[in-house]
Formats: structure tokens, C-alpha cells, sequence
């Protein structure tokens, strides 16, 4: 993952995404993606971010209008606020969500942490909004937890690929 990232072109997604893995690195070794769906497991959150990856790049060869970096960028923030929305032990076993994750969900809080950052260091607002809409509409369904399902490429991409690695 941090070697796709490195890769990246636009300094401020490489700068952004680097500055998340790395704050996060070692609750991102064993947390799981979910409490009971998909990867419910030990580096479940990891494995899920990588093979997303695998698949986005090879997705960017095939359909090259897609901005390759916003893609994976996206791919690697979309649900790194599970590490707040889920209560989880070293051995990936979770007990449950957190308060802030039944209030909330890692959607709404992965919106609030990615403009945070992007705030404080300064990226762009049109970027910033673009990155938000890629967490907020990853899910695709109202009943799922997206108010907003995906406007423009990219967004409908993750959420093709998180779909697909999740069933």
C-alpha cells in the first residue's frame, strides 16, 4: 500500500495519504473491515485496502479517463475510519462499535478527518470536496449509508470495487 502511494503523481494525494497510513500504522496491521461481514478479520482493513488497490490499477489500464491517483487515493481513505467506527483487540477481534461509530459511522467521520486534514495542510477545496464524496457515496445506497451516490467516475469506481471485494 505505502509502496502504491509513493507512486503517486500529485504530491498533495501522496502527501495526504502517506500522512493517514503512517499516524494509523499499527492499529492498520491487525484491524478488521468489518464486526461481522466482509473481512471480519485479523489485517481484515488491509488486506480489503490492498485488494482494491490491485484491482483499481488494473481498472486504470483498462479505462484510462479515470485520474489514476484520485482513484487510488480514494481506495486507500474510503474506510480508514474504521479504525475509529470499530472496537477492535490486537488479534482483530472486535467487541463492537464505538460511540462514536453508532452515532456517527466511519462515512461521516472519514468526511470529517479527511477535511481536517486537507485543511490543515492545505489542499485545495475542490480536491478536499472530491475526496469527501469518494467516502460519502461509497456505499451507493441511502439504505446503506450513502446520502449521495457517486457523481463522477472515480466515486463510481470505488464503490464498484468495494462492492465487488466485499461480496
Amino acid at each position: 500500500i505505502m509502496g502504491v502511494i509513493d507512486g503517486f503523481e500529485d504530491e498533495e494525494l501522496k502527501a495526504l495519504c502517506k500522512s493517514i497510513y503512517e499516524d494509523n500504522k499499527e492499529r492498520i496491521m491487525y484491524y478488521p473491515a468489518a464486526m461481522s461481514n466482509h473481512h471480519a478479520e485479523y489485517a481484515g482493513l488491509l488486506w480489503h485496502v490492498k485488494r482494491m488497490l490491485m484491482a483499481g490499477i488494473k481498472m486504470c489500464e483498462v479505462y484510462t479517463n479515470l485520474n489514476r491517483d484520485l482513484l487510488l487515493a480514494g481506495i486507500v481513505i474510503h474506510d480508514i475510519e474504521k479504525l475509529n467506527e470499530i472496537e477492535s483487540d490486537e488479534n482483530g477481534i472486535s467487541p463492537g462499535y464505538s460511540f462514536e461509530g453508532q452515532m456517527l459511522g466511519h462515512l461521516v467521520q472519514g468526511v470529517t478527518m479527511i477535511h481536517n486534514l486537507c485543511v490543515s495542510m492545505g489542499i485545495g477545496n475542490e480536491k478536499m470536496v472530491l475526496l469527501e464524496h469518494m467516502i460519502l457515496s461509497h456505499h451507493y445506497q441511502p439504505e446503506y449509508g450513502s446520502p449521495k451516490r457517486p457523481l463522477f467516475p472515480e466515486a463510481e469506481m470505488l464503490h464498484h470495487l468495494d462492492n465487488i471485494d466485499a461480496k
